[in-house]
């Protein structure tokens, strides 16, 4: 499996360079499941070969490759679209993640995106709902994070917030992201904010499940991108601020080790090293996948090591995924916040709609909550020397 991702990275960290890769690859089928379960298929196809991945791998690494072009057009054409009506009625927005990481890359399809985020200021949410409704932008799900709308079959997630209550020490910060934003033609966040909020991402996705091998290039290829113009003065003040300063040393690390981001070792602090075994936690990241949805990786194995760091037990933990808070329900009924008497009855519609709609997936979570106490106990040890 390491070998897999040393092969996987360097080819990664070739294609960046526009280099010729040429292998060897040792095991072909893993290495296209690793490339497509980390959202890589768009940089690795750029330099492989069927000299280096023989069929029938390289024939589903094309179709990823043209699968991500045709996603890119269409979510750009999205993107575009959004952004005009906004502007025409003066709703000040910021794209988050993707939208604006693509841009960086050497071409902006071999960034995947699994849907366009937009941060927009709280108060303006009813009338960014009535702007799409009225625009024909179908809304599909709510919850307290995110509305959830569908524009010409590419998902829009529109955030009023971008704080999410799992750890107090992100909150006074991740509350206040129009502090960091500067609005000319179009909104921006300053940079130093910008990169602490895709650090805080990364934490967030680690807190419940993954982060896949491309999250982590992305906060390399971010640096690299703006290594002259980021204020690294107030990038390190506010990573102090949220105690994340050991977190990025460690990810910057892994970046000059893996990705040979050799111009990036200026943002280390050398007093913050620590004794980590680096392979490790990069098959540990490889495994889980872009949000932790890798095939082999068992999410609630993350869910359950950050319940237990907090002191909790587990018969909690299986109620808190069996019987979502009323916040959370809120988020999912808003008409439950005219009813809140109804607040246990919606666990039932919950229960309902899953089994009945979801039925495989529920299935699959239900096996899933059979984890492995060892594997938890390692997954805690990391994340602790990770500085989680």
């Amino acid at each position: 499996m390491l070998n897999t991702v040393k092969e996987l990275t360097e080819c990664a960290s070739f294609a960046l360079k526009k280099q010729t890769f040429e292998g060897p690859i040792s095991d072909p089928q893993s290495f296209l499941l690793m490339t497509l379960e980390n959202g890589l298929a768009g940089l690795v196809y750029s330099v492989c070969s069927e000299e280096i991945l023989p069929s029938p791998f390289y024939e589903r690494l094309q179709e990823a490759h043209y699968a991500y072009i045709a996603s890119d057009a269409q979510q750009d054409n999205v993107v575009q679209s959004v952004s005009a009506l906004f502007k025409q009625h003066k709703i000040p927005f910021v794209f988050l993640k993707g939208t604006h990481l693509k841009q960086l890359y050497p071409d902006p399809f071999m960034r995947a995106m699994g849907d366009v985020d937009l941060l927009v200021k709280e108060e303006t949410m009813q009338n960014v709902t009535r702007l799409f409704l009225d625009n024909h932008v179908k809304r599909i799900s709510q919850s307290v994070q995110h509305d959830v709308f569908v524009m010409n079959g590419v998902t829009i997630e529109v955030h009023p917030t971008l704080f999410k209550a799992f750890d107090k020490r992100y909150e006074k910060l991740m509350r206040s992201p129009w502090d960091y934003i500067r609005c000319d033609d179009v909104c921006e966040f300053e940079k130093p904010y910008e990169c602490v909020y895709l650090l805080y991402h990364l934490a967030k996705h680690l807190n419940s499940g993954g982060i896949g091998l491309r999250s982590l290039l992305d906060i390399g290829i971010y640096l690299k991108a703006y290594h002259e113009s980021i204020d690294k003065d107030e990038l390190f003040k506010l990573l102090d601020q949220v105690e994340l300063r050991s977190f990025f040393n460690h990810i910057v690390t892994m970046n000059i080790r893996y990705f040979k981001f050799d111009t990036l070792n200026d943002y280390l602090d050398k007093s913050l090293s620590e004794s980590i075994n680096y392979d490790e936690v990069m098959v540990f990241f490889a495994l889980s996948g872009i949000h932790g949805k890798g095939k082999s990786f068992n999410p609630f194995e993350v869910r359950y090591a950050s319940h237990k760091s907090n002191q909790k037990r587990r018969l909690s933990f299986y109620l808190s995924i069996l019987l979502p808070s009323y916040k959370t329900m809120k988020g999912m009924y808003p008409w439950l916040r005219f009813m809140p008497l109804l607040y246990p009855f919606t666990w039932g519609i919950r229960g309902v709609r899953l089994m009945l709609f979801k039925r495989k997936s529920s299935w699959r979570k239900i096996k899933q909550l059979q984890f492995d106490d060892e594997q938890v106990d390692l997954i805690q040890s990391l994340y602790k020397k990770l500085g989680l």
